[in-house]
């Protein structure tokens, strides 16, 4: 935790060049200026100094997020106590690979540098396709976890819970039914383990009309919330029921530390530090409810950038054995997009075309119906033919099919005529 510390973090747009035009990146240069001051050379000697290293010693940065608009978070990887010469970029990376695939790391951040290993709510956001439901499913498989997934009609109800009717002994009554929020909410008290509340898609839902006033929950310190809700009846009740469970109470006992009676009754509702909350969303996805400032600021952003996974994943035709490299592939037309539309919102990621474990080859009906459809559909349908689209004339979407609704493999050479890096030449 380094104090009242300062950080400049600045985005650039690459505006010449073969390659790349348009894209932007962030960058963060120890001799980075503000009133003549080197502001980032300070704050790094200051968070060297913390780690108990010299100014010379050997670093980086990774993972950088930033929460509550004046909080920067990143992970140090620590590479020797003096500096470190590299015979070019590519040994350098990979000694910086090499340092993280370890896992040796300490985690520091600048502007009021907290540690992030506290951080319970995290919204992992990126172009369709990079690895964010992945990653969730990941971090959380093998911990207790409630999954659930937001769309326009989500409401409170359908996420914390409600009145339904139910059938008993022929009658029909109403009883209280929990949902994905109140579930994971008393499991997590149940328990000392981290327990995990996934949300899928959470910008496809209205968050403010979702979250009602359980909005307030999350505003947490070390985990906990600092403000206190007081559920309806209805909720206080079904909350007080499930703690008096005979199984639920021994659950309690169990635990470390005691359970306050106003949770437990169900009087107040704040969030225990071992409920994490993840979200994933798609910068692509057009939301018909933004998110405000309010509640997006209450949350930790993870960004997931578009990279080579290196699975080797190809593109193969039936006709002519011809087979594009996919990385290579899904990089000339991200240039595209990004060309076309001025925003990498709408590019793709190595994962947009899932395989099963242990494949490698995309089909020709896989591709058009997953990325060609996508491309058509949501990227470049509504701009005029040019050097910048991906599509002409003569590979409109309806070309990609016969009569008889199958794929035709020659509008897909056309396509990637078009669009296959130059330099590269398809193998046969």
């Amino acid at each position: 935790h380094v104090p009242n510390a300062e950080f400049i973090l600045l985005v650039v747009k690459k505006l010449v060049g073969a390659h790349h035009v348009g894209r932007r990146t962030l960058k963060y240069n120890p001799r980075m200026t503000y009133k003549g001051v080197e502001i980032n050379d300070r704050c790094y000697k200051s968070v060297a100094k913390t780690l108990g290293l010299a100014d010379d010693a050997a670093w980086f940065i990774n993972e950088i997020n930033i929460k509550n608009q004046d909080e920067l978070h990143f992970t140090a990887y620590i590479l020797g106590d003096h500096s470190i010469g590299y015979a070019d970029s590519e040994v350098r990376k990979q000694a910086y690979v090499e340092k993280i695939n370890g896992n040796n790391r300490f985690v520091h951040s600048g502007g009021g540098i907290k540690t992030n290993k506290n951080d319970n709510q995290t919204i992992y956001f990126g172009a369709p396709g990079t690895g964010k439901s992945y990653a969730a499913r990941q971090l959380t498989f093998d911990k207790p976890h409630i999954r659930t997934i937001f769309h326009p009609d989500s409401d409170y109800a359908s996420f914390v819970g409600c009145y339904k009717p139910v059938m008993e002994g022929g009658q029909i009554k109403y009883k209280y039914r929990p949902q994905a929020f109140v579930n994971a909410y008393i499991n997590a008290w149940l328990t000392d383990e981290p327990c995990y509340l996934v949300i899928e898609e959470i910008n496809r839902g209205n968050c403010a009309q979702i979250f009602g006033d359980i909005f307030q929950l999350l505003d947490r310190t070390a985990g906990d919330s600092d403000y206190e809700v007081h559920p309806d009846t209805d909720l206080q009740n079904y909350i007080a029921e499930e703690f008096a469970k005979e199984e639920n109470q021994q659950a309690l006992a169990d635990k470390n530390g005691i359970t306050p009676d106003e949770i437990v009754s169900g009087k107040v509702m704040r969030l225990p530090q071992n409920l994490n909350i993840i979200a994933t969303m798609n910068t692509s996805d057009q939301s018909l409810f933004p998110m405000d400032s309010a509640f997006k600021r209450r949350w930790n952003w993870k960004y997931f950038s578009i990279k080579d996974e290196s699975k080797g994943f190809t593109i193969k035709l039936n006709e002519g054995g011809k087979e594009y490299d996919w990385w290579k592939t899904i990089e000339a037309l991200n240039e595209k997009v990004l060309a076309i539309t001025k925003s990498a919102d709408k590019q793709l990621g190595y994962w947009f075309a899932k395989l099963p474990d242990g494949e490698s080859v995309i089909s020709p009906e896989q591709f058009v119906s997953k990325v060609i459809f996508y491309l058509w559909n949501d990227v470049f349908k509504d701009y005029n033919y040019g050097d910048n689209n991906a599509f002409t004339p003569e590979t409109t979407f309806d070309k990609f099919f016969d009569s008889e609704g199958n794929v035709v493999e020659d509008t897909i050479v056309k396509f990637m005529e078009r669009n296959y890096p130059e330099d590269e030449t398809p193998s046969e």
